[in-house]
This record gives structure tokens, C-alpha cells and sequence, in this order.
């Protein structure tokens, strides 16, 4: 699996009108080829304020089921045991969740791991520890992140990158406008959440990332 251009992060905390797999019958159809599934405990879902294991897991299935349709890659963040039974090519983790040697035992060494990292400490050490892919942010202010880290800023991306041979995928407050100097500044792909889930037309907006990113 190629971890680069557009990672659409399929997250409806913003959105809680649609669906998980609303969002991601439409970046897909948007032209997306990674999807990232991201439920976090507090976040709306099929409006319920909660989803059980066994809910995550169906979604987790039919997302499958329409990556593999569209030939996409299929990640889920944090849960290393509804990646592993929903057959999912990867997984993503934060600082704070199962720590990469756990879940690589889970998962083996044939899916992908990434880390979210926040400063250059951080992305040497999971580089160290075997990730496959670092995201790295918040590059810029983000909704999505407004309970996490101030922003990093391009020159602190540009460190990271320079320093770490993973393939590194920028996250936090990216959109139209500044996807070109996040890519400019080297990394690989982007990461988005909130400007294409919060779009009138999430389908048209992920076109628009897709091809901006074809052209950059």
C-alpha cells in the first residue's frame, strides 16, 4: 500500500447528520483512494451518541467492502482488533493508544501502521519503533483538533521531513488554499478532515483535492 496524495479522513464529529459510511460512499466517489475510518468515543454516529464494538465493526465491514469496489485502502484509527476483523489493509494510532510493537503483534507485518506525531522527538522515535507512515500536524489550526496541540507551522514540517525517510502525511486546518505549501514543504500526502466533510458537495470538494494534488 502506497501511502501518498489524499487522505480522507472519514469522521463525522462536525457532521453528525451524516453517516460514516454517507461520508465515505462520497469521498469515494470523489475519487479517494485512502480512507481512514475515525470514531472516536465521544463522536456522533447513525445519530447515537455512541457506537458499540459491534456497530464499529459492521461499519468497519461495509467500508471494506466499498474500498475494495473503488480499489482504495482502508484504515482504521486506533482499534487494532476491528482492523484486524474487518480485514483492513492498516491502522493509524495516536501517542496515547496501544503502543506500535502491541499492535504490529496483532496485526503482522504485512498492514500498515502509522503514527501521529507532533514534533520531531516523536517522529524519530516511531520511526525507530517500525511505522510505516507518520502523520505529522497540526500543521495548521484545526477544528477537529481544537482540544489538542497549537499548530506546528510549515517550518517545523519542513524539519521533520529533512530529518525521516518514512513517507509523511501532513494533518490539521488543510485545505484549498494551503495544500500546495504543505506539499511544497515535502510531504507526501494530506490529510483531511473537515474541508471536505463539512462541504455542500463532499463529493465535488474531494474532486477538487484530488486534482490539486495531481497537479502540485
Amino acid at each position: 500500500m502506497q501511502v501518498r496524495g489524499l487522505y480522507a479522513i472519514v469522521d463525522n464529529t462536525l457532521t453528525p447528520h451524516l453517516s460514516h459510511l454517507e461520508l465515505t460512499e462520497r469521498v469515494l466517489k470523489g475519487g479517494a483512494r485512502i480512507i481512514q475510518l475515525r470514531v472516536k468515543p465521544s463522536a456522533p454516529a447513525f445519530r447515537k451518541s455512541t457506537l458499540s464494538d459491534r456497530e464499529l465493526f459492521e461499519i468497519a465491514k461495509t467500508i471494506r467492502n466499498l474500498t475494495r469496489q473503488h480499489e482504495a485502502s482502508f484504515i482504521i484509527n486506533d482499534r487494532a482488533d476491528i482492523a484486524l476483523a474487518a480485514e483492513a489493509d492498516g491502522l493509524h494510532l495516536g501517542q496515547d493508544d496501544l503502543p506500535l510493537s502491541e499492535a504490529r503483534r496483532i496485526l503482522g507485518k504485512n498492514k500498515v501502521i502509522g503514527i501521529s506525531t507532533h514534533n520531531l522527538n516523536e517522529a524519530e522515535r516511531a520511526e525507530r519503533e517500525g511505522a510505516d507512515y507518520l502523520g505529522f500536524g497540526p500543521v495548521f489550526s484545526s477544528e477537529t483538533k481544537a482540544e489538542s496541540l497549537p499548530p506546528r507551522g510549515i517550518e517545523s514540517l519542513k524539519q521533520v521531513v529533512a530529518a525521516i525517510k518514512l513517507p509523511i502525511i501532513a494533518i490539521g486546518g488543510i485545505n484549498q488554499k494551503n495544500i500546495e505549501e504543505v506539499i511544497q514543504a515535502g510531504a507526501d500526502g494530506a490529510a483531511i478532515i473537515s474541508s471536505i466533510t463539512t462541504a455542500e458537495d463532499i463529493t465535488e470538494k474531494t474532486r477538487g483535492f484530488v486534482e490539486l494534488l495531481s497537479k502540485i
